[in-house]
């Protein structure tokens, strides 16, 4: 299960397949959204009007079970995490853990500001130890750290796995001569001169 906010409504809305996904309706009515798509990878039924229980823990620790109505079904949402199967609004879940379930909020600036915005923000974040912000270009840095780290490997793969290659063919190519020398030494023994030689090693490969 997964919450979601106000904002999230419009693309939820999109693949809306029977009942509501309307904000205050659901908080109103005490309602729970399904993910078709998603709830049928995990073989999971339900219809408008089904009940779901969902057990939380709270900040202190303890597990609390809440009763929720299916009140919509979507046919399929994008978002960033785990696959899920229902969801609800963000102000039930707060509710029932008593804690703020908000995981991520994003801020869009323009660079002009980017600054200014950054600077409001770190003072917001140094009066709550629980909260952690990381930059665009922070994210830029990480990813692509972690890019040249896979490019790295991947090299050293392929510089192995050639090293390896011509190892191979070295040592099939010495095989080869070794395991022929007796041959072509009763061949010149019964008149195989050195240019006759040389061409049939070439028409051999």
């Amino acid at each position: 299960i997964q919450g979601f906010c106000r904002d999230e409504q419009q693309n939820l809305g999109k693949g809306r397949i029977a009942g509501t996904i309307d904000y205050d309706e659901l908080v109103a009515g005490n309602g729970i959204v399904l993910l078709q798509e998603r709830a049928e990878l995990y073989d999971i039924e339900a219809a408008l009007g089904d009940t779901v229980e969902v057990d939380y823990e709270t900040e202190s620790g303890q597990i609390q079970t809440k009763t929720y109505t299916v009140m919509g079904i979507v046919d399929d949402y994008s978002y960033s995490g785990f696959s899920k199967c229902f969801t609800l609004p963000e102000q039930l879940m707060n509710e029932a853990t008593g804690i703020d379930c908000t995981g991520t909020i994003s801020v869009i600036t323009d660079m002009e500001k980017f600054d200014i915005v950054e600077a409001a923000l770190n003072q917001l974040i140094d009066g709550n130890s629980d909260l952690v912000m990381e930059t665009i270009k922070e994210s830029i840095t990480y990813y692509s750290g972690l890019q040249q780290l896979s490019f790295g490997v991947l090299l050293i793969v392929a510089v192995i796995v050639v090293c390896f290659s011509l190892i191979n063919l070295v040592n099939t190519t010495i095989t080869n001569f070794l395991s022929r020398r007796q041959e072509i030494g009763m061949l010149q023994a019964v008149g195989l001169s050195k240019k006759q030689l040389i061409k049939m090693l070439c028409y051999e490969g």
